[in-house]
């Protein structure tokens, strides 16, 4: 029996090693305090400020329609968050349409584009996907107090066009299907003087 505690001292030691502390009721409290007053400082925000100053406040309302998205993390020079895709029409076709969220961005701190993107994969429901897209667009921007009336028309028609809600650029554009690929539609909110490009999207298509 002598030889057994030699044997279990290691194994004891690290798992002692290995245990992560519990915080303290301290840390505790200190945690839930800062959660709190970051959850104040967004609520406090309206408009395009909530959007493109808030990442968490961005990606948090894409997650209000099911997009999952990922968190705000740099992905080499930038930031992204990427969602979906999420079924919008056609769930009896084989391939159904869906969309896709993403917002991207120079720094932890601020957003520069926030995109839409509808793949067309069932030719045979594509008006009600767009028109579905158009609903949850202005939903989305709705949570934020931004009115967007004015291009749910383009997005239902599917019709490319560029504009401004405020001061915020945004864009409609269509990328025609290849061979095997779906067609789609996408719709880019880029924040005013952004650096980011702004047909992005359109790359590496």
């Amino acid at each position: 029996m002598r030889f057994v505690a030699p044997l279990l001292l290691p194994a004891f030691l690290l798992a002692t090693a290995c245990a992560a502390p519990e915080p303290s009721p301290a840390q505790q409290k200190s945690v839930k305090e800062n959660e709190s007053v970051r959850q104040a400082e967004v609520d406090a925000l309206k408009g395009w400020s909530k959007l493109f100053g808030a990442p968490d406040a961005a990606i948090g309302a894409a997650n209000q329609f099911g997009f999952r998205a990922t968190p705000y993390a740099s992905i080499g020079h930038l930031w992204q968050s990427t969602g979906g895709p999420v079924m919008i029409a056609g769930s009896q076709a084989e391939k159904p349409n869906t969309v896709s969220f993403a917002a991207e961005g120079p720094d932890g701190a601020n957003v520069d584009t926030i995109r839409f993107d509808l793949a067309t994969n069932d030719a045979a429901t594509a008006p009600d996907a767009r028109k579905r897209m158009a609903a949850m667009v202005s939903d989305y921007l709705s949570r934020a107090g931004i009115e967007a009336e004015t291009l749910l028309p383009a997005i239902e028609l599917g019709t490319p066009t560029r504009g401004m809600i405020g001061e915020t650029p945004y864009s409609i554009e269509t990328l025609h299907a290849l061979d095997g690929e779906a067609e789609h539609l996408v719709v880019t909110f880029i924040r005013s003087g952004a650096s980011a490009l702004t047909n992005r999207q359109t790359q590496g298509r």
